[in-house]
């Protein structure tokens, strides 16, 4: 006789509103991320194209085609180190911490390094590959914003894993607080403010300043050994 199969049981849990409570925090800083990466584009958009048109937006349009790609390796390397630095901070094991920490961070100082000079190296094939048209004024705009754009990525990929580091050590209120900072709230006015004295310019640093202000505001914060032997 054929084995017997045991039926399928669904069964409803009581939903606990601490653990919803837990969830949302969390997952706040992330989500604030994904919302604030579409105003932040959208007041780019707008503001280059008030100052170079449709040609301005496609220079645009090739650093933030490229940016997308960079920003998610970031992403990437901080979502590697989460569960890591969760284990650390469960355990309660400063050392591990630690180190997790600076392979996250050295990780993506190194990846920095490499794409500025891969972009450095390879700027008039990266731009060539977008521009078919070969428009000089377009590859020359796109050439500046790549150099002064990607200036940006040192600062951008320390801050993706420090915004991680705080959702893993149970810091969801300061994960959410800077996540805001770099979605917005630093660098929208830094974009109207230097677009307005330097133009074009103006633009691609708004990045790269927002990025090291932010960085500036959580070293001031960060601190893994104050961290460990609160909850020791």
């Amino acid at each position: 006789m054929p084995p017997s199969v045991t039926p399928w049981a669904f069964t409803f849990q009581k939903v606990e509103k601490p653990l919803i409570q837990d969830i949302t925090y969390l997952g706040s800083s992330a989500f604030v991320n994904e919302i604030s990466g579409s105003v932040v584009m959208f007041t780019f958009n707008t503001i280059i194209f008030s100052l170079e048109g449709n040609e301005g937006l496609a220079a645009y349009g090739i650093i933030a085609n490229i940016s997308f790609v960079v920003l998610s390796l970031f992403a990437g390397v901080a979502q590697g180190t989460q569960p890591l630095l969760s284990e650390s901070y469960g355990l309660k094991n400063l050392k591990q911490m630690k180190q997790v920490l600076a392979l996250s961070l050295g990780t993506s100082l190194i990846l920095s390094i490499a794409i500025y000079i891969g972009t450095y190296l390879l700027n008039d094939q990266i731009i060539l590959a977008f521009n078919s048209e070969q428009n000089a004024h377009i590859a020359e705009m796109a050439t500046t914003g790549l150099l002064i754009y990607f200036i940006g990525f040192f600062f951008a990929g320390l801050n993706t894993i420090f915004t991680s580091y705080f959702g893993a050590t149970d810091q969801p209120n300061l994960a959410l607080f800077f996540s805001m900072l770099r979605g917005g709230f630093i660098i929208v006015p830094l974009v109207l403010v230097l677009s307005h004295f330097y133009g074009m310019r103006g633009v691609w640093w708004s990045f790269v300043l927002a990025e090291a202000l932010v960085l500036g505001l959580i070293s001031w914060k960060v601190n893994p050994n104050k961290r460990v032997k609160k909850f020791k």
